[in-house]
């Protein structure tokens, strides 16, 4: 489930909830960028770890870490970056 904008983040963490008690061994929210929003899905799945996507700038590993996150995703950020440097090498 993909997050974007001003989202109830409850509905989130209920499905996080169901998918540790299935089993998942990570759970992860795709899009989830507030601080408050991670750290409330952090609290409410703890002890099973979180991955988040990195999707601003300010999204740092110490950041997040910081926010108890413990798995960290670029998604295909680093495939962007190349072909952007490659198309500046090609000019």
């Amino acid at each position: 489930m993909m997050l974007h904008g001003d989202i109830e983040i409850t509905p989130v963490i209920e499905r996080l909830q169901a998918y540790a008690s299935a089993g998942a061994d990570c759970l992860y929210a795709p899009g989830v960028r507030k601080p408050g929003h991670i750290r409330a899905i952090v609290d409410a799945v703890a002890p099973k770890p979180v991955n988040v996507l990195v999707v601003e700038p300010e999204m740092t590993v110490p950041a997040l870490a910081a926010l108890g996150v413990r798995r960290v995703s670029i998604g295909g950020r680093l495939r962007l970056r190349v072909r952007v440097l490659m198309r500046r090498r090609r000019s």
